[in-house]
């Protein structure tokens, strides 16, 4: 079959051309949506994700790999609510501080800076924080994975950067080093202090 031969070869884009062609035939097979909704969001097509993930959840609301494409691509479409929506499922079914992060971020996009903090705050007063990983994108098709602690450290400095407290920027920057001393966004902008 075309579509498991270019899934064994590597070839993305004749895998997609052929899951396309079979789901004519079979709308409702959520294995085949479900491979093609990683694709899509594998290749940062997140809108195309975005809405096969949307029929996955038709099919299986609590699928869980339906409900990360959901939340992964809605938030990288900047669709702040239909994100948290997706990541507050997930954090209901698995307690992972990631997803409490992308909830605090999502309440920041979506202008509750209050609560957003809050959440973050939280995060960083949970241990499991230290121990878990958030995967951070570092360039275009390249991610690295680093504590969540550290994740919100560094979104602190983002943050304070932009309301102008440099000495407070500088000092989360380089306690997400301390965390993660490989972490290269947060080392890229610790040096821009030194």
């Amino acid at each position: 079959m075309l579509f498991e031969q270019a899934f064994k070869t590597g070839d993305v884009n004749t895998a997609i051309s052929s899951a396309q062609s079979l789901l004519i035939y079979d709308t409702a097979n959520y294995g085949l949506l479900d491979t093609l909704a990683s694709l899509f969001l594998n290749e940062e097509n997140f809108h195309a994700a975005f809405n096969i993930s949307t029929k996955m959840l038709t099919l299986n609301p609590e699928g869980k790999k339906g409900i990360e494409i959901y939340a992964k691509s809605a938030s990288n479409l900047n669709l702040s609510q239909e994100a948290m929506n997706g990541y507050s499922k997930l954090y209901e079914l698995d307690n992972k501080t990631a997803y409490l992060y992308e909830i605090a971020i999502q309440h920041i996009n979506l202008g509750n800076l209050t609560n957003g903090e809050s959440i973050l705050q939280t995060i960083i007063n949970t241990p499991a924080s230290e121990e878990e990983l958030y995967q951070v994108r570092i360039g275009v098709n390249k991610f690295q994975d680093v504590p969540v602690i550290a994740m919100c450290y560094y979104f602190y400095g983002n943050l304070y950067e932009i309301q102008g407290l440099g000495k407070e920027a500088k000092n989360s920057f380089k306690k997400a080093v301390e965390i993660a001393p490989e972490f290269i966004l947060a080392k890229n902008k610790l040096a821009l202090y030194k």
